[in-house]
């Protein structure tokens, strides 16, 4: 899913079940990259993964955690099933799925 000039298409899950479809750059979190799409469904808080609001789930492509996320917003089950907080990852550049 990425693209030919450096970016990362992805596709998440909010939490009201709502699909989006975004691009990341590079080294981009997918809420930077939400914000930059003019895309304001995810919500935004703390924007360092403590407060856990920016929960999304990755249903195409995958990322890398950037910063740490707090176990207390994502859990690792919920980690496994795709779950991550839009503010602490980027799309991984090393894979396309």
């Amino acid at each position: 899913m990425g693209g030919d000039d450096g970016e990362h298409r992805l596709v998440v899950e909010t939490g009201d079940g709502a699909r989006i479809e975004l691009v990341c750059r590079p080294g981009e979190t997918l809420l930077a990259g939400l914000r930059r799409q003019g895309c304001r469904t995810v919500p935004v808080g703390c924007r360092s993964g403590g407060c856990g609001v920016c929960r999304v789930r990755v249903i195409a492509g995958a990322v890398v955690v950037a910063r740490p996320m707090s176990a207390t917003h994502v859990s690792a089950v919920a980690r496994q099933q795709g779950h991550v907080l839009a503010c602490c990852v980027q799309p991984d550049a090393g894979r396309f799925d």
